[in-house]
């Protein structure tokens, strides 16, 4: 992707991430079993049917897709795909297999540090760090990511069907506690989801 991002050549980039995210997703018929209980799960999400689905080429999907999100070179490459990569990775918390697991949380860990901040998101980050100098807001992240929001709310009313059931909750509240919600308007874009988080994790 470096030296096809070096020579321009835009298409092979555009097609090498698309067979990337096909690969990282979960096959067809669990994705159909999921848009069953979230009518708000990304229609674009590509996927392939469980007669061509791997979990180990969904692994090392999702192993690749960290490691570009790590990389500051190509992170404008991925600008218009991290929504679809927090779905994929919120996801894959889903899949009963620990190694899809874990390199779904490893990839979200990447994820975050390009959506939210240049610092990893540690502790130490000053208020308002990040790669300008502040926190994005809610409407910048969520407008640039459009089916973001929407996915976010279905999962938590409906669930993932996680075996670990703090897992999306948790996730979610990280997202949204490191978002600089300094406008009315911005507040109340993500009051009810924010809400609906706080009572699911005291549930369980």
């Amino acid at each position: 992707l470096r030296s096809a991002h070096a020579a321009s050549d835009r298409d092979l980039c555009e097609e090498t991430l698309a067979s990337l995210l096909l690969h990282a997703a979960p096959p067809a018929e669990d994705l159909a079993e999921h848009r069953e209980r979230i009518a708000a799960l990304p229609l674009d999400l590509p996927c392939v049917r469980r007669s061509e689905y791997s979990w180990k080429v969904r692994v090392h999907s999702l192993n690749v897709l960290r490691l570009l999100a790590l990389d500051s070179k190509l992170s404008h490459l991925l600008s218009s795909r991290y929504g679809s990569m927090m779905t994929l990775s919120l996801l894959g918390f889903a899949d009963g297999s620990w190694a899809v697991a874990n390199s779904a949380t490893m990839c979200y860990a990447a994820v975050m540090g390009r959506l939210v901040s240049s610092d990893k998101n540690s502790a130490a980050t000053p208020a308002g760090g990040g790669s300008g100098g502040q926190e994005p807001s809610c409407r910048a992240l969520f407008s640039a990511n459009p089916s973001l929001l929407p996915f976010l709310r279905g999962a938590l009313e409906h669930g993932l069907g996680t075996t670990d059931p703090h897992a999306v909750p948790y996730a979610s509240l990280l997202l949204l506690s490191r978002l600089r919600r300094d406008a009315v308007g911005e507040v109340e874009l993500i009051r009810g989801v924010s809400v609906h988080l706080a009572s699911r994790c005291e549930r369980v």
